[in-house]
């Protein structure tokens, strides 16, 4: 390259181009006279409640199954009723049959936690008390009651055929009569 004869213009040069450089390097990673761009500044990442994710996977399968049945529940079909990502549901579910079980167990829980607090509701249950809260929380009364009268006759069905669906089904009657005692 050229020399030049005076080190003061040497040194001007080379902080021009430094300032020339850093700049567009700079501009070209968003950043602008040394200050991050605004989407830069808001990438703290968002805190997830995991829980309360699966539980509103287990939510969007309970809807699918209401409308098209369990045959017809896919991955993609999950993740668009949840609101999230096919990979935010592959995150948490390794496999469908995986994601199917755990909306099962919700289920049972659901039930199990709606008798519960009807009983707690009541103080000291009688013995026909604990046994109209065990029928309610069976029978499909209410929204919560039907949608899951539906689902659980499907889980229902393909227990039959496949015993991973059985003994979730059995250990929730189990713990809802434990529960009624």
């Amino acid at each position: 390259g050229i020399r030049p004869s005076c080190p003061v213009v040497a040194l001007c040069n080379a902080v021009a181009l430094y300032k020339l450089g850093t700049g567009f390097a700079m501009q070209s990673h968003g950043i602008m006279n040394g200050r991050r761009s605004r989407r830069q500044r808001s990438a703290v990442p968002k805190r997830v409640d995991h829980e309360a994710r699966r539980l509103a996977i287990a939510e969007a399968i309970f809807v699918l199954i209401g409308s098209r049945g369990l045959e017809a529940v896919s991955l993609r079909d999950v993740a668009a009723q949840a609101g999230v990502s096919m990979g935010a549901v592959q995150h948490y579910f390794g496999s469908k049959e995986d994601m199917l079980l755990f909306a099962l167990g919700h289920m049972r829980d659901r039930a199990l936690a709606r008798m519960q607090a009807e009983l707690a509701a009541t103080g000291e249950p009688t013995a026909r008390e604990t046994v109209r809260a065990a029928v309610r929380a069976m029978l499909p009364i209410g929204e919560q009651g039907a949608q899951e009268a539906i689902v659980a006759g499907a889980f229902f069905t393909v227990a039959t055929v496949n015993s991973a669906y059985a003994e979730p089904l059995r250990d929730g009657y189990q713990r809802l009569l434990a529960v009624s005692r």
